[in-house]
């Protein structure tokens, strides 16, 4: 079954209708009575994550104060910019890296702001 939308002229108010029968394709279920025939056939037809790898949780570092800085915080010579892997930051020298630790929204770019030190996590 396909989605159906259709609006009035002049207003803008939508009607979905979505089968049951569909939601039950996406896992869990969930009411996504936006969601294309395409998108949805997607959890039927494609490799699920869980056959080709086991997710787990990236680093934690639970104390913020302790293993985070901001950027204007370390000097530039401390810092290990561009390592790509974790051998090449080991063989840097350097103490820290930059991580992603999320925040407020940002159009194009950035939450770029906090360095890590993970030798201290260890």
């Amino acid at each position: 079954m396909s989605n159906e939308s259709t609006s009035t002229v002049g207003a803008e108010k939508y009607f979905f209708r979505a089968s049951a029968a569909d939601f039950k394709k996406i896992p869990g279920s969930p009411i996504a009575y936006w969601v294309s025939n395409k998108f949805r056939n997607c959890f039927l037809c494609e490799t699920k994550l869980e056959e080709i790898a086991e997710p787990r949780q990236g680093m934690a570092t639970s104390d913020v104060g302790r293993f985070l800085r901001l950027w204007f915080e370390v000097s530039r010579e401390m810092t290990g910019l561009g390592c790509t892997t974790r051998g090449e930051a080991k063989l840097s020298g350097k103490k820290w890296f930059p991580t992603n630790k999320g925040g407020s929204f940002r159009k194009w770019w950035g939450n770029n702001e906090y360095l890590v030190n993970p030798k201290k996590m260890s």
